[in-house]
C-alpha cells in the first residue's frame, strides 16, 4: 500500500470520525437538557455518558489528546451522576452544558488543525471547575487527595498524588498485558493510540513491546501486527474503566489487568496463559517483567511465596519501572473475580447495537444524481408507455404498466431519502431557551410538538435561520419577566410553543407564546426607520404583522 493511499485513508476515517463526534455531540446536548427537567432518568445518564464515552474513545485512537483529556472530566462527573454519588445540581447542569460547549470547540480545533490558547486555558478552567463539583460531594476524597490545581491534565495530577504519598494503596500500579491480533492494523486499530489514551486515566511509568511472534523480515507482512504489550498504569481509575479503555478493540485484542495488589498467583495465571508450556516464551516474559521493576521469585524458584513486592526496592533515575507496589491485606480474595473479568474480555459478548447503526451516511450530491436518474427513467418509462400505446400490444401494455408502476413507487421512495423531521431543528432551540431564559430572568416552559412531521433537508436547513430569528423575538420581546406575569394576572411561567402540521399540500411551522404580543407602535416605528414604510403610512394589523418576517 502506497503513503499516498495510507493518508487518503486517515483523511477519510477522521472525517468520519468528525461526522460521529457531531451527531455523538447533539445526542449529548440533548441527553444534558432532558437531565435538568428529569433527573432521576437514568437510561438518559447512560445516553450522556455513552455518547461522551465514544467522543473520548473515538477521539484517543486519532490522538486528539486534548479532546480526551478534556472529555474525561465531563465523563467522571456524568459517572458519579450514574453511580448515584451525586445528585442533580443547577451548578452540575450549568457546567456540564459549558462542557458541551468546550467539547464542541475542541472538535472545531481538531477539524480546523488551528489551535487557540484561549480554547486550552477554558478547558483548564472548566476542568478544575467539574473536578471540585465532582469531589465536593466526597468529603473523604477531598481530604485524602487535596486541591487539584487548574492548570493539571488529569496524568499530572495521578503524578502529583503519587509524588505526595507515596505509601498510598491507590498510587500502586496496575499490570496490563496486552496481545493485538495479527488483523488488527488492517481493522484500523492503533496499538499505540490505546496505550497513549491510557495516559488520560493517570501515567504510564514503564511499557514494555512482546515481539516475540515477530516473523523474520522475508516472511514479514506489513499489515499485520505482531506486537504485545506488558505495562505498569498508575492510576485511580476503577477496573471496569480501564477495561473500557479497550472496548473498541473488544475482537481484535486479548487484554488481562492485574490490580495492584496482585500476588504471585495472579501472575503465575498470567504467565501460563500467555505462554502455556513453552519454557523459552516463558523466561522471555519473565525478563520483561523483570524490565518493569517486578520481582517474580515465586515463579522462578517454585516456592510459592508470591510475588516478591518488597524483594527489590524501585530503582529511580532513568529506571521506567520506578512505581512502587505495596501489599493490601486480604487483596487477593477480590483477585479471582478481577481475573474473570478480565478473562472474560477476550471472549465476545453480546452489545445493545447504538441507535447510529441503523443509518447510512450519504452525501448529498450523490442522492441528488440518484434522484436524477430517477427523474430520466420516469420520463423514459413515460416514452415507453407512448410506445405500447401506439403497438396496441396487450402483453406490452402491461409489461409498461408494470413497469410505471415500480419506477413511481422508486421515486416517490427517492425523494423520501431527503426527508427528515423538523424536531431535529427543533430540538436545537431548547438550549437556546434554557441559556436566554437564565439570562433573562425568565422562567420558560418550552414544548415542541409535530416534531416527527418530514420536510425536505434543504428546506430544514433554510429555514433554522428565520425559526431562530422569531423564537429570539418571543423569548426577549414578547415573554414578560415573572413579576409583570404576576401582575398581569397570568402564571409566573411563561409558555413558548413550536408546532408542526400538514394541512392541505402544505406544512404549517407555528411559533407561539402566551406573552404580551406584538407591539403595533414599535414595529411600525422601527419599519418606517429603516424605510420599509414612508412617512405617516397607515398599515392594516395584518400587514405590521408582516412586517416582522
Amino acid at each position: 500500500m502506497h503513503r499516498d493511499d495510507d493518508a487518503e485513508i486517515i483523511a477519510a476515517a477522521r472525517v468520519g470520525f468528525l461526522d460521529e463526534a457531531a451527531d455523538m455531540l447533539q445526542q449529548f446536548e440533548q441527553a444534558l437538557l432532558v437531565m435538568e427537567t428529569t433527573p432521576d432518568d437514568a437510561e438518559n445518564l447512560n445516553a450522556a455518558f455513552r455518547a461522551a464515552h465514544t467522543i473520548k474513545g473515538t477521539a484517543g485512537l486519532f490522538g486528539c489528546d486534548a479532546v480526551v483529556v478534556f472529555t474525561h472530566e465531563v465523563e467522571t462527573l456524568l459517572e458519579g451522576l450514574r453511580s448515584s454519588q451525586l445528585a442533580v445540581t443547577e451548578d452540575i447542569s450549568a457546567a456540564l452544558l459549558e462542557g458541551f460547549d468546550q467539547m464542541a470547540a475542541l472538535l472545531d480545533e481538531v477539524r480546523t488543525g488551528e489551535t487557540a490558547d484561549a480554547v486550552h486555558q477554558r478547558s483548564l478552567a472548566l476542568g478544575a471547575r467539574l473536578r471540585r463539583l465532582y469531589r465536593a460531594a466526597d468529603a473523604d476524597d477531598a481530604a485524602g487527595h487535596g486541591a487539584v490545581a487548574a492548570d493539571q491534565s488529569p496524568a499530572q495530577a495521578a503524578s502529583a498524588t503519587l509524588a505526595a504519598a507515596p505509601a498510598a494503596a491507590s498510587t500502586a500500579p496496575w499490570h496490563l498485558s496486552l496481545r493485538f491480533g495479527a488483523d488488527s492494523l488492517r481493522n484500523g486499530l492503533d496499538p499505540l493510540a490505546f496505550i497513549r489514551y491510557l495516559g488520560s486515566l493517570g501515567q504510564v511509568p514503564a511499557c514494555q513491546v512482546v515481539a516475540a511472534d515477530l516473523p523474520p523480515l522475508d516472511a514479514l507482512d506489513a499489515e499485520a501486527c505482531h506486537l504485545g504489550f506488558e505495562l505498569r498504569l498508575v492510576s485511580e481509575a476503577s477496573h471496569d474503566e480501564i477495561e473500557r479503555v479497550f472496548e473498541f478493540a473488544a475482537d481484535d485484542c486479548s487484554v488481562q489487568i492485574l490490580p495492584p495488589h496482585a500476588d504471585g498467583d495472579d501472575f503465575e495465571q498470567l504467565l501460563a496463559l500467555r505462554c502455556g508450556d513453552d519454557g523459552e516464551a516463558g523466561e522471555a516474559l519473565l525478563a520483561c517483567w523483570a524490565s518493569l521493576g517486578m520481582v517474580m521469585g515465586a515463579v522462578i524458584d517454585g516456592t510459592g511465596d508470591g510475588l516478591a513486592d518488597d524483594a527489590a526496592p524501585p530503582q529511580t533515575g532513568t529506571d521506567p519501572g520506578a512505581a512502587p507496589q505495596h501489599a493490601t491485606p486480604g487483596a487477593t480474595t477480590a483477585a479471582p473475580d478481577r481475573r474473570a473479568a478480565a478473562t472474560d474480555r477476550r471472549n465476545p459478548r453480546d452489545r445493545r447495537a447504538p441507535a447510529e447503526t441503523r443509518f447510512v451516511k450519504v452525501r448529498a450530491d450523490k442522492l441528488d444524481h440518484l434522484i436524477d436518474l430517477i427523474g430520466e427513467l420516469v420520463i423514459a418509462g413515460s416514452g415507453a408507455q407512448m410506445v405500447a400505446n401506439q403497438e396496441q400490444s396487450p402483453s406490452f401494455l402491461e409489461a409498461t404498466q408494470r413497469v410505471s408502476e415500480l419506477v413511481q413507487a422508486t421515486r416517490d421512495g427517492a425523494l423520501a431519502l431527503r426527508m427528515v423531521p423538523v424536531g431535529e431543528t427543533f430540538s436545537r432551540f431548547q438550549r437556546v431557551v434554557r441559556d436566554t431564559g437564565k439570562q433573562l430572568g425568565k422562567e420558560i416552559d418550552f414544548a415542541i410538538t409535530g416534531g416527527d412531521t418530514e420536510l425536505d433537508k434543504s428546506m430544514v436547513e433554510l429555514i433554522a435561520d428565520p425559526l431562530m430569528h422569531l423564537v429570539r423575538n418571543s423569548l426577549d420581546h414578547g415573554l414578560e419577566l415573572p413579576a409583570e406575569r404576576i401582575a398581569a394576572g397570568k402564571p409566573a411561567l411563561g409558555r413558548l410553543g413550536i408546532n408542526a402540521y400538514h394541512e392541505g399540500g402544505a406544512i404549517v411551522i407555528e411559533v407561539s407564546d402566551d406573552g404580551r404580543g406584538l407591539r403595533r407602535d414599535r414595529i411600525l416605528a422601527k419599519a418606517i426607520e429603516r424605510g420599509l414604510l414612508p412617512e405617516g403610512a397607515t398599515p392594516s394589523d395584518a400587514e405590521v404583522w408582516q412586517l416582522i418576517f
